[in-house]
């Protein structure tokens, strides 16, 4: 058996790991499947006598997500730099936006 880290793209909850999940273990030639919600990423233990990664990422694909592996560290190389960023930078608009809200709030309810 082989083991195989993929980052995944396009999950916008924990039912989507799961479709993620199903898919992948559709496959035949995957024995297990884990599909990480919080950190995007699916390791998979597979036969590569019977799937390989090409199989399994068209499964991915087909249930409309999409994902890449973690050992190809071309296309990894500055995409989760800017994805961190991206998501640092809407964090922190986001608590700016919480923080003004609960300040009206708290007028409307303590004046």
């Amino acid at each position: 058996m082989d083991t195989l880290s993929l980052k995944l793209r396009g999950m916008s909850c924990a039912s989507c790991a799961n479709n993620i999940e199903e898919a992948i273990r559709s496959v035949s030639g995957v024995s297990d499947c884990n599909v990480n919600f919080g950190v995007e990423q699916a390791t998979i233990q597979y036969d590569p006598k019977r799937t390989n990664l090409e199989t399994i990422q068209a499964a991915i694909d087909a249930a409309g997500y999409s994902s890449y592996s973690l050992q190809d560290q071309e296309m990894i190389t500055g995409e989760d730099d800017t994805e961190k960023t991206v998501r640092e930078a809407e964090s922190r608009r986001l608590t700016r936006k919480l923080i003004r809200h609960l300040r009206k709030l708290s007028k409307l309810c303590c004046d």
